[in-house]
């Protein structure tokens, strides 16, 4: 299985980086770094932290820096394939862009299924948010900026 940047990626049973657990997740290919093998990921989650009436799809970085997160609204269409999430699914950045080597990641043979890849325009929205966060590390930003030109 191949990753490119953008790619939503379903994989069940998702072991945790940090060994608390598994369970079934969506993975958001952030970038990919094919000259050392790795790429960058986030995962995502339905759970949400927010009043219905502030669920608003796109980035939300408050300028106090309380908050940073990204929603994909139910069933908006945001890849080239036209895939939807079922529910609101939300992108907390806080402790969630991790580097991982592609090698060891695919050695864990996960049962992955490949959901589509966010469309052009969804993307650069996807990653002006990340790059704007002060919630992504920044070492990671760094990688972000020097992979991905938006």
């Amino acid at each position: 299985m191949v990753f490119e940047a953008g790619c939503i990626v379903h994989i069940k049973n998702y072991q945790f980086e940090d060994g608390n657990g598994h369970k079934d997740k969506f993975l958001l290919v952030v970038a990919v770094d094919s000259e050392h093998l790795t790429f960058i990921r986030t995962l995502t989650t339905s759970k949400q932290k927010l009043p219905d009436n502030k669920v608003r799809h796109g980035c939300c970085n408050s300028v106090d820096h309380v908050f940073s997160f990204y929603i994909f609204e139910q069933g908006r269409e945001i890849c080239k394939n036209k895939y939807s999430f079922p529910k609101h699914t939300f992108v907390y950045y806080q402790n969630n862009v991790l580097e991982l080597s592609m090698t060891d990641f695919l050695a864990k043979r996960y049962d992955m299924e490949i959901k589509g890849v966010l469309s052009d325009s969804e993307y650069r929205r996807f990653i002006k948010c990340m790059k704007n966060s002060k919630d992504i590390k920044r070492g990671i930003k760094a990688k972000i900026n020097d992979l991905v030109s938006v």
